[in-house]
């Protein structure tokens, strides 16, 4: 699995920057993506993945342990879906 220093060391590299410059952009991408999400509701990068917040309501939930029903406050969740394209090749 790639992580995160992976992607930094990579990006490095196929653009021949500094490993301090390549996390310097991942970290800023990383955060444009977050901002988005939070406060625009959503970010759509066209032919890959749409990232939204939702919002689920105020509900009574049954504990699966207990049996009990218990109350879950109302809160925003993140919502991922990927595209076709990239389900596509993920599967070739």
């Amino acid at each position: 699995m790639l992580k995160k220093n992976d992607l930094i060391e990579r990006y490095a590299q196929d653009m021949e920057v500094s490993k301090k410059d390549a996390t310097i952009a991942v970290e800023k991408v990383i955060n444009l993506i977050k901002t988005g999400v939070v406060e625009d509701g959503g970010v759509d990068i066209y032919g890959f993945v749409k990232l939204e917040r939702i919002y689920k309501k105020a509900c009574e939930k049954r504990n699966p342990r207990t049996g009990e029903m218990g109350h879950v406050d109302a809160k925003f969740v993140p919502k991922v879906k990927f595209s076709s394209a990239f389900k596509r090749e993920v599967n070739a």
